[in-house]
């Protein structure tokens, strides 16, 4: 029996691959929860999607009608952090609901086309969360 573990895999073998280490469950809350895709499909798409679009709303707010020359230089820090969380967040939300999905079709065996459709928009939302986190960057650009 020792000998058939010392020899080399010939074609044929089958070949076991070890998994990856399980992570603990202590300290794995919901956002690296979500992170891994370990939430549920439509949780990770709406609750954590509602998270995600939190700064950008906060900035809405916050420059809707406001006058580059009133503009501050801490209310123009608030807004690169704000810019900086949005865009962190965004690519959260879009990692976290492309492997909910992908879990989704390998647990349940579910209809291939259905999982397509939340992974067309996070493609869709991630170019999205891009071009506006570069326009915004571009506004607080012109203030200075």
């Amino acid at each position: 029996m020792a000998a058939d573990s010392l020899r080399a895999p010939v074609a044929g073998d089958r070949i076991q691959l070890s998994q990856p280490p399980e992570l603990p469950e202590l300290g794995r809350w919901w956002f690296t929860r979500h992170w891994f895709g370990e939430l549920s499909l439509g949780y990770s798409w709406w609750a954590c999607g509602i998270l995600a679009k939190l700064p950008y709303a906060t900035i809405s707010a916050l420059t809707d009608g406001i006058n580059l020359d009133e503009m501050s230089p801490r209310f123009a820090l608030l807004l690169i952090i704000l810019v900086i969380l949005y865009f962190a967040l965004g690519v959260w939300w879009t990692v976290g609901v492309w492997r909910s999905a992908s879990r989704r079709v390998k647990e349940e065996r579910a209809k291939k086309q259905w999982p397509v459709l939340p992974r067309t928009a996070q493609v869709l939302t991630l170019i999205n969360v891009v071009l506006l986190t570069l326009s915004l960057l571009q506004f607080i650009e012109e203030f200075r």
